[in-house]
């Protein structure tokens, strides 16, 4: 997914860590409750808006392209 509403980076030896930053305007707390509406579970943001992603079984149900489609609504 490309964005310039949210950065995706990988950590460094974290199997299924992902590092995501909300930029652009983007609320993380509105992002989290919109994904939550559609059944996407995330972890708060921290202060500068970064939310440590791991793996988890609410994402593994849903499709590489209903993951995007669910951010993509979120950040609209």
């Amino acid at each position: 997914m490309r964005s310039a509403r949210v950065a995706i980076e990988r950590v460094a030896n974290g199997t299924n860590v992902t590092r995501l930053t909300f930029k652009g305007g983007a609320d993380p707390r509105v992002v989290k409750t919109r994904l939550a509406e559609g059944g996407v579970h995330l972890d708060q943001a921290s202060p500068q808006g970064v939310v440590a992603v791991q793996v988890n079984e609410t994402w593994i149900r849903r499709t590489p392209q209903e993951l995007v489609r669910a951010f993509e609504q979120a950040l609209a």
